[in-house]
């Protein structure tokens, strides 16, 4: 039963990690909607970017159309 014994003890730590983690992730997420914690600058520094792209294609894509 030696297998046993050591497969229930490989699960059971397994699963205090993955509770930690799953805690620590809760923590982040409360904290984030809460304000706490700034929103990452490089993401939403790309998506301004990708905004600014989105909107200067619809800028040009009217002027081609009042053209013809």
């Amino acid at each position: 039963m030696a297998k046993g014994e050591a497969f229930d003890e490989k699960v059971a730590r397994l699963k205090d990690v993955y509770e930690i983690e799953i805690r620590n992730l809760e923590e982040k997420v409360i904290a984030a909607l809460l304000g706490l914690v700034p929103a990452p600058e490089g993401k939403t520094k790309r998506r301004q970017e990708q905004l600014e792209h989105l909107r200067k294609r619809q800028i040009y894509y009217r002027l081609d159309r009042k053209r013809s």
